[in-house]
């Protein structure tokens, strides 16, 4: 009967130690999963970041275009409007001045 309680005891002791065994690879394997989780979801969240990024790179880049165009056109309209031939032409037809030795005919309001 001593044999057999010990042998009853050894048993128990084997079969918790290998519970415990396989409790530890569980917490060891749930630990490793729930840490790679962690770096996928830290990995992920970065990649939107710079996918987000990005897009709003390429939003001010066609901005910057497109103020560059609108530059561009600002710059020959003022380079026009500087030229003595514009100054001159819009002085003559809008203001009505003339040249010395000219002489301006305005015609009768209804005739």
């Amino acid at each position: 009967m001593l044999a057999s309680t010990r042998l009853r005891n050894l048993m128990d002791r084997t079969a918790k130690a290998e519970r415990s065994r396989s409790a530890r690879r569980r917490g060891r394997t749930l630990a490793a999963v729930l840490i790679v989780g962690i770096i996928l979801y830290a990995f992920a969240g970065q990649e939107i970041r710079l996918l987000t990024v990005r897009a709003q790179e390429r939003r001010l880049e066609e901005a910057i275009r497109a103020q560059q165009v609108k530059n561009q056109i600002l710059k020959e309209q003022i380079e026009i409007l500087q030229r003595d031939e514009y100054i001159e032409k819009v002085a003559r037809e809008q203001l009505g001045w003339i040249k010395a030795g000219e002489i301006q005919y305005v015609p009768e309001p209804g005739r």
